[in-house]
């Protein structure tokens, strides 16, 4: 993830509740769950789209990641 990516993404979180965090939280990790590409790839995908796609899941586990430890500093309990 870039420097840029996360300081929009730190900024969209400060906008929002504590409930609206929470959501997006749950919704991006609902999102980095699994992983497509090993299907991609039995299916017969070109290998710049799998490529691609192995982009797109890690920068959405670190978008997770990242929006989870900024629940933890505001002290919202995750998983309860």
């Amino acid at each position: 993830m870039l420097l840029k990516e996360r300081k929009e993404i730190e900024k969209l979180c400060d906008t929002l509740s504590d409930e609206e965090l929470e959501k997006l939280y749950y919704d991006t990790l609902f999102l980095s769950l699994g992983s497509q590409c090993d299907d991609m790839y039995d299916l017969g995908y070109d290998i710049q789209d799998i490529i691609e796609r192995q982009k797109y899941e890690k920068f959405i586990a670190q978008k997770s990641d990242l929006i989870g430890g900024i629940c933890d500093k505001r002290g919202i309990q995750l998983f309860v």
